[in-house]
C-alpha cells in the first residue's frame, strides 16, 4: 500500500513524497510545474528523478525532533519511533525547520515556508 504527502511551498504544489510500506521504500517526485517554475531542490541529495529512498528516508528524519520530544510525538500520535512516514504525517503543523504539514480533508499536505531571523 502506498502512502502520500503532497508538498508545498508557499501554496505552490512542489511535489509529492511517497512511501511503498510493503517494501519500505520512500519516494519524492518534484511537480512538472514546480521545475518548470525554476522551483529549487529541497535538499542537494533529492535531485529530481535520482531520490533515492534511502535520502528521502533520511530528509523527513531530520525534520523530527529527537530525545524525549520524539518520544512525546510517538505515544501521543501512537505511531513507532521507527515509522518515520507515520510520525511526520502525525506532526500536522509547522516543526523546527519551516515546514507545515496540514492536513487538509484527508489530503496530508507539507507547506514549506521562509524563516525570519530571529524565528525557531
Amino acid at each position: 500500500m502506498s502512502e502520500k504527502l503532497q508538498v508545498f511551498l508557499n501554496q505552490k504544489h512542489l511535489g509529492e513524497i511517497s512511501l511503498d510500506g510493503s517494501i519500505d521504500s520512500y519516494g519524492l517526485s518534484y511537480a512538472p510545474s514546480w521545475l518548470a517554475e525554476g522551483g529549487f531542490l529541497i535538499s542537494p541529495h533529492l535531485k529530481p528523478a535520482e531520490c533515492s529512498p534511502e535520502s528521502v528516508r533520511r530528509f523527513l528524519a531530520n525534520l523530527l525532533p529527537e530525545g524525549k520530544w520524539l518520544e512525546e510525538l510517538s505515544l501521543n500520535a501512537q505511531v513507532s519511533r521507527s515509522n518515520t512516514f507515520g510520525l511526520i504525517a502525525a506532526i500536522g503543523g509547522r516543526n523546527n525547520r519551516g515546514f507545515d504539514l496540514p492536513f487538509r480533508r484527508g489530503l496530508r499536505g507539507t507547506d514549506f515556508h521562509q524563516l525570519q531571523a530571529g524565528n525557531g
